[in-house]
């Protein structure tokens, strides 16, 4: 399979986590091909994932009322800027579990690092060096924000298989599997 087969099926799968992830917050998400205006001076968060065929990395750029959209269980104007802060790594650290769960069900497996989060410094700033990296932006409530996923395949032979031929044998998000 190519390099560019496996970039397009990963930019599916990812923007596919992303609607999935706000979604299961309560929020309407909608994909922006091309955004109407630029996304600057807003909290910053990535978290990478990798094995030995393919390293990730996803950068968020999410303006302080989608995080308060998106904080759950609260009421919009009841929640802190230090909660907010706080919960743009969490975000990042969930829609990368969600990419993980979809790549598991295609047959492979990903070792998740720790988010980080950044604030007064725009998203080129914390793209690493050596990926493809391909931006999508997402609005939620009329507001934009604008992610980042950044990609390396290590092993030139790395495929994945097409939505058509995986079975949906994984457990839920948050449920528990005994063994």
């Amino acid at each position: 399979m190519s390099s560019q087969k496996v970039l397009q099926q990963l930019h599916m799968i990812y923007i596919d986590a992303t609607k999935e992830l706000f979604c299961s917050l309560g929020c309407t998400i909608e994909h922006v091909i091309e955004p109407s205006y630029e996304i600057s001076d807003v909290p910053l968060a990535r978290i990478d994932a990798g094995s030995n065929a393919l390293e990730l990395m996803l950068s968020l750029a999410v303006p302080l009322p989608i995080l308060s959209l998106s904080y759950p269980g609260s009421h919009i104007l009841q929640v802190s800027d230090t909660l907010l802060e706080n919960w743009i790594p969490e975000l990042a650290n969930q829609l990368m579990g969600k990419m993980k769960n979809k790549l598991v069900q295609r047959g492979h497996e990903l070792q998740m690092g720790l988010p980080a989060s950044f604030f007064g410094r725009e998203m080129a700033d914390i793209l690493p060096e050596g990926y493809e990296h391909d931006n999508f932006y997402f609005r939620l409530d009329g507001e934009l924000f604008e992610t980042c996923l950044s990609i390396q395949i290590i092993d030139p032979n790395f495929s994945l298989p097409t939505d058509a031929m995986i079975e949906d044998t994984s457990v839920g998000d948050g449920e528990l599997e005994m063994f």
